[in-house]
């Protein structure tokens, strides 16, 4: 991973959240505010969604 590359988690939804803060210093103050609030809401949904599935295997 370099600096210009946003981390990768292997986890789509998660990786598109990072992807989307990124900028976020750019923003105007209320609208950092209300990404923060959609990444967050992204990101627990995506939690949500893990808990359901099975647990992966050990190799």
């Amino acid at each position: 991973m370099t600096e210009d590359q946003p981390p990768r988690t292997g986890h789509p939804a998660v990786d598109e959240v990072l992807h989307s803060m990124e900028r976020i210093d750019e923003l105007p103050l209320p609208d950092q505010v209300a990404a923060f609030e959609g990444a967050h809401e992204s990101l627990r949904r995506s939690l949500s969604g893990a808990e359901a599935e099975p647990a992966a295997k050990p190799e």
